[in-house]
């Protein structure tokens, strides 16, 4: 019985005796590096294994504060280890953590474990990088509208993720341009840019789109549509021809339309530089492109004439370089006097050069000068008359008028007294 009591002393006696307490192992988070839209990496260090076999080491994580290991983990397998430091699971490791959510914080703490318990480092926060993806772009309205420019933009709202390298507006005549056919480059980045179109033709429907890349590619905005206004004509004034006294030919070539239809096209002519087509002389020559012809008629002789060109479309009135044409004499005689011995005679003749039927008339006689030609036509013809002896002793003069378009000319005929000589005048 004695024996019993002091056995039973002994074991209450070593059991209340001074025990060491069980460690778990000291770790220390490292950084966190190598962020990606889903993955990133982290060091843990195991200072102090408690005085046990480590077991496992790695890193939790977690979306909410202080994870542990019944969240997300890697495992390090410390069996694999060659190094006699890495066989203890003491030191330094990396853990790759993999399955992330992009654009997502969260919390991760090193760990490891032994067979007291598992330690656990501080914790660190990171965010992994939103999703890459094309940028997001709206397109501006079309405004500042002409015959050849417009001026456009857009609004680059999101970037995708990846830095914006290019920006600007693209156009075409079809619908959907792309960055494939007429476009601008303005500046890089994320929000507001204006672009300015420029080569447009006049009178033309064209699509424009905004578009914004990155290194996912290219994105565009809403289509819009716009219309460039219509522009007169491009055209030159045709060098005259066939100049007369009262007319010539003259026309135009229509190069280049506007952008809309030539509705009316000819020539306009003043005695006044730069005639315009709302005269009353001008030419009404058809419609559309090309060459055309026009004749001017009604022209004063021996006057100079402004022409010009001109071609109206819905943008208005275009002319061509003026040109200048002075018309010649409607009329021109071989001799504008004759002397006419006293014994008189008949068929005496001067010709008469005309653009126009002229007529003849005897201003001045008394009767001893006859016309035997009264009229003529166009180009050179005679002009045929006769007269009587002078029996008188005073020469005589007579003065035979042509009249042709808007001028006329005199003819002045002396006949010699009796007995006068025509080379000298003086008396036998």
């Amino acid at each position: 019985m004695k024996k019993l009591i002091s056995y039973l002393l002994m074991i209450v006696v070593y059991s209340c005796g001074p025990q060491e307490t069980p460690m778990v192992p000291t770790v220390i988070t490292g950084e966190v590096t190598n962020v990606t839209t889903t993955t990133a990496s982290c060091e843990g260090n195991v200072s102090a294994d408690g005085g046990f076999a480590i077991t496992e080491r790695g890193v939790c994580w977690s979306t909410s504060e202080n994870p542990t290991i019944s969240d997300s983990k890697t495992t390090d397998d410390i069996a694999q280890k060659t190094k006699a430091e890495d066989v203890t699971g003491l030191g330094t490791y990396t853990s790759n953590i993999t399955g992330l959510s992009p654009n997502t914080t969260y919390y991760v703490r090193a760990y490891a474990t032994n067979s007291q318990g598992t330690g656990y480092g501080e914790q660190r926060t990171f965010t992994t990088n939103a999703q890459q993806g094309m940028p997001t772009v709206t397109t501006g309205n079309v405004t500042n509208i002409t015959t050849t420019t417009a001026t456009c933009g857009g609004n680059v709202t999101g970037d995708g993720g990846a830095a914006v390298t290019a920006r600007g507006v693209c156009w075409s005549t079809s619908e959907n341009p792309t960055t494939a056919n007429a476009k601008t480059t303005d500046g890089t980045g994320v929000g507001d840019f204006t672009s300015n179109l420029t080569g447009l033709s006049p009178n033309t429907t064209y699509y424009v789109k905004a578009y914004a890349t990155n290194s996912k590619g290219t994105a565009y905005g809403e289509q819009k549509t716009f219309t460039t206004l219509a522009a007169i004509a491009s055209l030159t004034t045709t060098a005259v021809t066939n100049i007369t006294s009262y007319g010539a030919d003259t026309g135009g070539n229509i190069t280049n339309n506007g952008g809309s239809d030539i509705t009316s096209r000819g020539v306009c002519w003043s005695t006044a530089a730069n005639p315009t087509a709302d005269l009353a002389t001008h030419t009404q020559d058809g419609s559309g492109s090309g060459v055309f012809t026009s004749t001017l008629t009604g022209l004063a002789s021996r006057t100079t004439y402004y022409i010009r060109a001109y071609a109206i479309n819905a943008a208005g009135t275009a002319y061509g370089q003026q040109i200048t044409l002075t018309t010649p004499a409607s009329i021109s005689l071989s001799k504008t006097s004759l002397t006419i011995p006293a014994e008189g005679g008949t068929n005496n003749s001067v010709t008469v050069t005309a653009y126009l039927a002229w007529t003849a008339e005897v201003t001045s006689s008394s009767g001893w000068l006859t016309l035997n030609t009264t009229s003529g036509d166009v180009a050179s013809s005679q002009l045929s008359f006769d007269v009587q002896p002078n029996t008188t002793s005073q020469d005589r003069s007579a003065t035979i008028r042509i009249t042709c378009q808007d001028m006329h000319l005199d003819i002045a005929i002396t006949q010699l007294r009796a007995g006068g000589y025509i080379d000298d005048g003086n008396l036998l």
